[in-house]
């Protein structure tokens, strides 16, 4: 194990000898105050003796770790600084030199300092000191803020510039004014007089000065109470003109401006500043305001004198939708000068308020005519009172202005023939109306087309809207003249007419066009006069007469035909029926009818001609059979060709099938004789077989099948008439067995079907074929050959051992025809199947297993390979695993679990196993063979307890998992280090320099090893803060002035840090015409963070000791906590 060796002293043996060491440092120390009242040493010497005493029993408290005396660096240096001062100030007071000892004050706090800054551990990472010593200065400086200034005639004639003054009043300056023409006047001795209520004490104060002219002023000089000349600070203050705005209007006695609405309005604000200029105004429509910028260019600014102001407009493009009100607010110049306005809420507008106008906007008028249709000029009727004068020849054309506007509204409408000399702009004439409100009519008595061409009202040019142009007709009562058309059909003659008649008619719909048809088509026959008594127009409303104008129509009939009296008939076997029929139409005609018996129909056409009326008769045939007739009428034809179907009722007869009659009854005894028969199978009709002596209901036995028929009959003494009946006699065939083409893959050499395999133990079934009459009976056997060829007769259907051929032999069949057994016919039928052995599987490991690193488990399988095996992995603390393996290619395989993730015993049963014939056996749970115990030790695993960020000094720590001793391989900077071998299980490393540690192996007792993934640590170097670089500086300033304390950093930014300033008093005492020098104890800290540049200056005007004491960057920070060392298991450090 790698470490340091320490003093073998415990804790309390350390304290005491920390003890005698502080009692030999303080007897020193009181030997020198007791003995040195007469004694010559050297005050520098003993100063020099008492301040490494502290030194060196701070360090000795540090580098032999005094348990409870063990102080960080801060502290430790904190109290080396305590012990310093008060080193000086005893050696001061009591030492017989110590004017000397005071004067060389400032080299023993020197001397502290560097001594202090020694003391840090590693004292590269904080270097240096600042001491600043102030000398009480008189500084002066015009107007310290930078404020802004700015004279105006009317509105500030003058202005107080403060003057800021850091000593003791009364003091005079001088200054010098460069004008606005170039110009320089010098102010000297000008007396600076105290703010009221002040005193002449020591301090930093605020003084007026007037000025009353523009330009720029510079302070040249400054002398306090004692006539001492004082620190100018060098500064130019500035004193402008103040800037001015104003609006340009042309008529500045009329502050309101009237324009049409979405035009735009230009309007110029004059600007007097030194530019570039900025004006704000506010743009108020109806409740809402804006507040608008404008400003002027860089370009715009006065070249020759920067500081004179310049006259600029500032244009700007605005479009107006309503009522608008401009105000302006207040003009600011380049150098931040602001004039502000008055109040944008002051009544009321006048000449005399050159930041306040008003806009009003006005809407464009848009015109159009009232409506879009035609307009007309009636002509009067004839032989009215106005027929032969020209009153009611004009109409009015209404004209709506609409879009707002304001009146009176000036518009134009010109004349033109057509349509399209309206568009070619070809006018008769032009008209230009004036209307005071928003209607207007036009009369006019032309016809024509009226097209408008401009508006405007009393601000603003309008446009047109649609319609635009409207067209005057000049109109004419109506005329009509009528036209009568028949409408023909080619069997009938005239059955109506088309009527066309010359107007327009008044519908509900308006049709617009000068000829429309009538048509007339009367249902009922009959002579037709229609007279026309007026016509109208949507013009003449009230209608013209008409006198004359008629047409005469005459309707035909269409024939017809139907039963006089359609009422059921009865009637019997060999009779006839009249049926009477009415005819209507133009005859002769041709009737069609038919008469319906059963499923015949006769169809009979005759020749219709009445003899008197259009009545006719229809005598049916003679019924030959019993039974129910239906005469329907088909169809007639008249005397022009014309035929017409018939829908008429038709007529039912019921014909009956006896007639009665009556005769003599004279009974006698009957004999009946004995049959001959003679008849023949028509498939051999040359042959005649004959029976004879067969009784009236007998049986006759063939041996033949086929067609039968009797072909005479005869008795003893008459022969008889044989019927054509025919009798068919069929064979019935034997039963057959056989098995379907599906129940089997092939055919064996000696004509036996092969059957698909099946495994052992599955449930197999086939099909038979039987043919002939159910029920059926048949017999077979069921033998089995094993590998080695013996066969034997399987009688039970448990017996279904594996790796065997099963021979199903069918020999006999029967059915319900033929009851006795028939052979099969030789050779039987046979089929034959394979018995497949289901595959097994057992462990070779016994019932026990220890794995030791996670090792193989093999098992062991028979059967054909691939195998796919079922297995279920069961911690004794965990739930079950069910684990799937597929594609075996070995019968002897070796099984790593894929997952152990506890130490312990598991578990391991087969659960099925199949192999490539797709047998499947499943294992029994109570079957020891088929499970397994397996004891699991655990195997070495790290895991880091280390942060992201690790700095140098931190020791780094891994907690380890497994059975001890363990080994660790590391690699530090890419580099292979040491194995470190420990038994705890808590690894720790000391990180003695910055770079990139990462665990690469990691082992237990039983070398089981794993390589852990992404245990890394960079180890970051210290940050350092280098103070003025790293030298003990002092630096005396004068009061007022400032100094510079310069901070470099080393390290990865970003940087904090906190540096402290510890004040310095020097008092001097009368007695004894000594005087002492001593630091005070009060020290104040300041703390800087977010610095990302490697650079940090310190501005300060104050007194004291300035030293850093702690920074940090990115990751890391200084001083820290000092890990000890002996304690880690290794120390990191690159090889050299």
């Amino acid at each position: 194990m790698a470490g340091t060796t320490t003093l073998a002293f415990d804790g309390v043996t350390k304290r005491r000898l920390a003890l005698c060491g502080l009692v030999l440092v303080l007897a020193v120390k009181s030997h020198h105050v007791f003995g040195l009242g007469s004694s010559s040493a050297s005050s520098e010497g003993v100063l020099v003796l008492w301040l490494f005493l502290d030194f060196a029993f701070l360090v000795g408290l540090r580098a032999f770790r005094v348990p409870r005396l063990q102080f960080s660096a801060a502290a430790s240096l904190g109290v080396f600084l305590v012990a310093a001062l008060l080193d000086v100030g005893v050696v001061g007071a009591l030492l017989p030199d110590s004017r000397r000892l005071a004067a060389n004050a400032d080299d023993s706090l020197h001397a502290a300092s560097a001594a202090l800054g020694h003391a840090h551990g590693d004292s590269a990472h904080i270097q240096g000191s600042h001491i600043v010593k102030v000398v009480p200065p008189t500084i002066a400086k015009l107007n310290p803020n930078n404020a802004k200034y700015c004279l105006s005639a009317s509105t500030v004639a003058s202005v107080a510039v403060s003057l800021q003054v850091k000593g003791t009043p009364p003091y005079l300056v001088d200054y010098e004014l460069v004008s606005l023409d170039g110009r320089v006047k010098k102010f000297s001795n000008v007396s600076i007089a105290n703010p009221a209520g002040a005193e002449n004490k020591r301090g930093i104060a605020l003084y007026p000065i007037e000025v009353t002219s523009p330009g720029i002023y510079k302070l040249t000089g400054l002398r306090d109470s004692t006539g001492m000349q004082g620190r100018v600070l060098n500064s130019l203050t500035e004193i402008s003109a103040c800037p001015d705005a104003a609006w340009v209007i042309e008529d500045g006695a009329k502050r309101t401006s009237d324009r049409c609405i979405d035009d735009n309005y230009d309007f110029t604000v004059k600007v007097k500043a030194a530019g570039p200029a900025q004006v704000y105004y506010s743009r108020k429509i109806a409740s809402e305001e804006v507040i608008v910028r404008l400003e002027t260019d860089e370009s715009e600014e006065t070249a020759e004198s920067p500081w004179i102001g310049d006259e600029s407009a500032l244009p700007s493009n605005r479009t107006l939708p309503v009522h608008t009100f401009f105000k302006l607010l207040y003009v600011m110049d380049g150098r931040n000068n602001t004039v502000v306005f008055p109040d944008p809420h002051s009544p009321p507008i006048s000449a005399e308020k050159p930041d306040l106008f008003v806009v009003d906007s006005h809407s464009h008028p848009t015109v159009r005519f009232a409506k879009s249709e035609a307009s007309k000029i009636r002509a009067p009727a004839p032989g009215s009172p106005h027929d032969h004068n020209h009153e009611g020849r004009t109409t009015s054309l209404p004209v709506i202005f609409e879009n707002g506007g304001t009146g009176p509204f000036t518009f134009q409408v010109s004349h033109s023939e057509s349509i399209n000399d309206a568009h070619a702009g070809k006018f008769t004439e032009t008209w230009t109306h004036t209307s005071p409100t928003s209607h207007h009519a036009v009369t006019v008595s032309q016809p024509g087309v009226y097209t408008l061409h401009t508006v405007h009202d009393a601000y603003c040019q309008g446009t047109l809207s649609s319609p635009q142009e409207i067209i005057v007709h000049q109109t004419f009562p109506p005329t009509i003249s009528i036209s009568a058309e028949s409408i023909e059909q080619s069997c009938v003659g005239t059955i109506g007419a088309y009527v066309y008649k010359g107007v327009r008619t008044r519908r509900s719909a308006k049709v617009n066009k000068l000829r429309e048809s009538l048509l007339f088509k009367p249902v009922l026959p009959g002579t037709y006069v229609y007279e026309f008594q007026e016509v109208g127009d949507a013009t003449y409303t009230e209608g013209i007469p008409i006198e004359n104008v008629s047409i005469t129509q005459i309707i035909h009939p269409q024939s017809e035909a139907r039963f006089a009296n359609p009422q059921k008939l009865t009637r019997c076997m060999g009779d006839t029926a009249t049926l009477p029929v009415t005819l209507i139409g133009s005859g002769p005609w041709r009737l069609t009818y038919e008469i319906i018996f059963e499923n015949k129909k006769e169809r009979i056409t005759m020749d219709a001609a009445p003899k008197s009326g259009n009545n006719i008769e229809i005598v049916t045939p003679k019924f030959a059979a019993a039974g129910s007739y239906v005469v329907d009428l088909i169809e007639i034809t008249d005397a022009n060709g014309c035929s017409w179907l018939l829908e008429t009722p038709d007529v039912s007869i019921e014909v009956l099938a006896q007639r009665p009659s009556a005769s003599f009854s004279c009974p006698k005894t009957l004999h009946i004789q004995p049959f001959n028969i003679k008849y023949v199978n028509k498939k051999n009709p040359e042959r005649i077989l004959e029976l004879r002596n067969v009784n009236e209901r007998d049986t006759i036995r063939v041996n033949s099948p086929g067609l039968y028929e009797v072909l005479e009959v005869s008795d003893t003494f008459c022969a008889g008439t044989a019927k054509p009946v025919e009798c068919r006699v069929e064979t019935i065939p034997k039963p057959k067995l056989e098995i379907p083409r599906k129940e089997y893959d092939s055919v064996g050499a000696d004509g036996s079907f092969i059957r698909k395999s099946v495994c052992q133990g599955v449930d197999d079934t086939f099909e038979v074929l039987a043919s002939g009459k159910a029920p059926f009976n048949f017999k077979y056997t069921v033998d089995a050959t094993d590998a080695s060829g013996r066969t034997s007769r399987i009688s039970s259907r448990d017996d279904q051992s594996g790796g065997r051929v099963g021979r199903y032999t069918f020999t006999q069949i029967a059915d319900d025809n033929y009851k006795t057994s028939t052979s099969l016919l030789s050779p039987p039928l046979v089929l034959r199947q394979t018995i497949l052995e289901r595959p097994s599987a057992t462990f070779l490991d016994g019932r026990e297993k220890v794995f030791q690193c996670l090792g193989d488990n093999p098992e062991d399988g028979n059967n054909a390979a691939p195998f796919s095996l079922t297995l279920e992995l069961k911690h004794e603390n965990h739930p079950r695993e069910v684990i799937k393996l597929n594609n075996i290619q070995e019968s002897s395989y070796n099984f790593k679990p894929p997952t152990l993730s506890a130490t312990g015993k598991y578990g391991i049963q087969l659960v099925s196993l199949s192999d490539a014939s797709g047998c499947e056996r499943v294992f029994d749970r109570e079957d020891g063979a088929s499970a397994i115990s397996v004891a699991v030790s655990d195997v070495a695993r790290i895991a880091s307890l280390n942060p992201e960020s690790v700095c140098v000094g931190d020791v780094l720590s891994y907690t380890l998992q497994g059975t001890p001793p363990f080994t660790i391989s590391y690699e530090f900077d890419g580099i292979k280090q040491e194995s470190v071998q420990i038994v705890d299980p808590l690894l720790t490393l000391y990180a003695a320099e910055p770079g990139t540690i990462k665990i690469t192996n990691v082992c237990n007792h039983m070398n089981c090893c794993t390589k852990p993934a992404n245990i890394n640590n960079v180890i970051h170097n210290l940050p350092s803060a280098i103070v003025d670089g790293g030298n003990d500086l002092v630096e005396d300033i004068r009061e007022g002035d400032e100094t510079v304390i310069g901070i470099d950093f080393k390290g990865v930014p970003p940087f904090s840090f906190t540096y402290a300033r510890r004040d310095l008093n020097f008092n001097a005492k009368a007695a004894g015409g000594k005087r002492t020098s001593q630091a005070s104890k009060s020290e104040e800290s300041f703390t800087v963070t977010g610095v990302d540049a490697y650079h940090y200056d310190i501005t300060t005007s104050q007194e004291g000791l300035f030293h850093v004491t702690a920074v940090y960057d990115k990751y890391c920070g200084y001083p820290r906590v000092k890990q000890a060392i002996g304690s880690a298991n290794a120390v990191l450090k690159k090889k050299n």
